[in-house]
């Protein structure tokens, strides 16, 4: 008879629990999580880590152990991403991936961020970049076994020329650098989102988005020519659209009509 009462009691409790308030307690949990919160804690860094281990033993590139660190600077102009093929930072709370409107897209781009850090442990050559600089420094041109053809036979001659000077190698080495770190970007990029999974490339995709669509901020600023150059090459390379940002610049207007002709 006890057990009979207790059975009726519980029941009651249990019927007082619905699926739909349920829901919305869990709702309102997570609605009350800040971005900082869920994307400093320590379940999203062990997320990110497993999914990077994993990307890199599908790459046979088991070997490779790595340090994952996920910071928050909201800054002006502060980093997204960093590594040096031993340590890697995420930047969580950068304000163009803040400025994205919703959660999801925010997980994206600090998801595409890890991506294209793994990306670079996978692909990158660094031992390359750093013969790359030390040939520029030297006074010769990188790669050394360039093939001359009408279009770069004058701008060939002109860089040999510029580099007989040392004191214009570091800025030549800059230039070389910041070019390479676009195409390099782009490749390894490319090379996972076919490599892996289609999620892969659309968390890279809504990160580009993030960081290089333009924003009403920008509007009527001017900008130096070689970083007009810089900005619409990372642009057309990792978005797919040619812009006529080129065209506007009388100094770069012949880069477009080459560039349209492709």
């Amino acid at each position: 008879h006890l057990t009979g009462k207790r059975e009726t009691k519980m029941q009651k409790i249990k019927s007082q629990i619905r699926i739909a308030d349920l829901k919305k307690l869990i709702n309102n949990a997570q609605s009350a999580l800040t971005d900082q919160d869920i994307f400093l804690s320590d379940a999203y860094l062990k997320q990110l880590r497993a999914m990077g281990t994993f990307l890199m033993a599908q790459a046979h590139q088991s070997a490779l152990k790595f340090t994952l660190k996920i910071i928050w600077d909201p800054q002006p102009n502060s980093l997204t991403g960093q590594t040096d093929k031993s340590n890697i930072v995420l930047n969580a709370g950068n304000p163009a991936i803040q400025a994205m409107p919703t959660r999801v897209e925010r997980n994206k781009c600090v998801q595409g961020l890890a991506f294209h850090e793994f990306a670079h442990w996978i692909y990158t050559d660094f031992s390359a970049l750093k013969t790359q600089y030390d040939t520029i420094m030297q006074g010769r041109i990188y790669p050394e076994n360039i093939t001359v053809t009408p279009e770069n036979k004058e701008g060939l001659k002109q860089l040999r020329k510029r580099l007989k000077s040392p004191a214009i190698r570091e800025v030549i080495a800059q230039i070389y650098h910041s070019l390479d770190n676009i195409l390099e970007d782009a490749y390894i990029e490319r090379c996972m989102s076919r490599a892996f999974s289609k999620s892969v490339g659309d968390s890279l995709y809504t990160l580009n988005r993030a960081l290089f669509e333009p924003t009403d901020d920008e509007g009527g600023q001017d900008f130096p020519v070689f970083a007009i150059l810089q900005n619409e090459l990372v642009y057309a390379l990792m978005l797919g659209k040619i812009r006529a940002g080129l065209a506007n610049c009388p100094e770069l207007a012949v880069v477009y009509d080459r560039v349209q002709k492709w």
